[in-house]
């Protein structure tokens, strides 16, 4: 091998190395940091600090009909509470609260930066950020009251449902999981990029779920006309009711589908009930469980 062969190969090598760790360094430093090299080395400054992190709090509101919530990152919650409230712990640079005649109104669309010689690293962060607890949102609603309308998307973050009454509830997540918990909910709606979601001990209505990358795990009452898509995951469907309450819908392109543990060959089962279950998955098995 010729000498300046070796040579484009070890500086490529070393090259690599200092990719390597300038991301290493730049993940461990945390999104308020920004990584640069110059004649004198590898450098970090400081674009965010911990003082931009606020708490803003609000509690003994009047009545919450509708709640609208868009974040870039961090995690979401609705929760039972004593009274009308809420809590949060962001940055104050790019965060936005409103109430007007029972419409409470949270946005965020900050924008870490993380920079490597010129190139934007700043999903990195986001993606390991979203899950510190270091930005939150909760929102409080006291048991017996029906909130009219639930909005929430959070680009990079968990979102949770906890023990909350609702008429409609929209629930978008690009990348994190989505949790319902002992719920009430006549219309919900979640679509999910790349997570799980998560459905327990929860009564709806009509029911829509679509994940794109993930797991959909449901149990409850589904009383009305259920949608459950997967293009790679699986499904885990599970409620209380029998199976003629449902007009069976299943297509699995690559996997397999059982009923109450017994293997199905998918299609359509026409039980007259005027109720709908749609269960489609593009890569992944099913399992249904009903009352017997």
């Amino acid at each position: 091998m010729k000498r300046t062969s070796k040579m484009f190969i070890k500086v490529g090598l070393i090259s690599i190395a200092v990719g390597i760790l300038v991301t290493v360094v730049g993940i461990a430093s945390g999104a308020k940091s920004r990584v640069y090299f110059d004649y004198d080395g590898i450098h970090i400054s400081d674009g965010y600090d911990d003082e931009s992190v606020v708490v803003r709090e609000m509690h003994d509101m009047d009545t919450i009909n509708r709640i609208y919530i868009d974040v870039e990152f961090g995690n979401i919650q609705i929760i039972e509470g004593n009274s009308f409230g809420y809590e949060i712990n962001s940055s104050d640079t790019y965060l936005s609260t409103s109430f007007t005649n029972g419409t409470l109104e949270i946005i965020n669309k900050e924008k870490m930066s993380m920079r490597v010689f010129n190139f934007d690293f700043s999903w990195i962060h986001n993606l390991t950020s979203a899950r510190d607890n270091r930005y939150t949102y909760i929102v409080y609603i006291p048991v017996g009251h029906t909130v009219e309308i639930i909005d929430v998307n959070a680009a990079m973050g968990d979102i949770t449902i906890d023990s909350i009454t609702a008429s409609k509830v929209d629930l978008d997540a690009n990348l994190g999981d989505i949790d319902v918990y002992k719920s009430n909910i006549t219309d919900l709606n979640i679509d999910v990029d790349l997570g799980t979601t998560n459905i327990n001990n929860t009564i709806a209505g009509t029911t829509n779920v679509a994940v794109n990358l993930g797991d959909i795990k449901a149990y409850g009452t589904f009383n009305a006309a259920t949608s459950f898509k997967v293009d790679l995951g699986d499904i885990k469907f599970e409620t209380s009711l029998p199976r003629n309450h449902y007009n069976l819908k299943s297509d699995i392109d690559l996997g397999s589908i059982k009923i109450n543990d017994e293997k199905n060959n998918g299609g359509y089962d026409n039980n007259s009930s005027g109720v709908l279950l749609d269960i489609q998955i593009n890569v992944g098995d099913g399992k249904l469980y009903f009352n017997k």
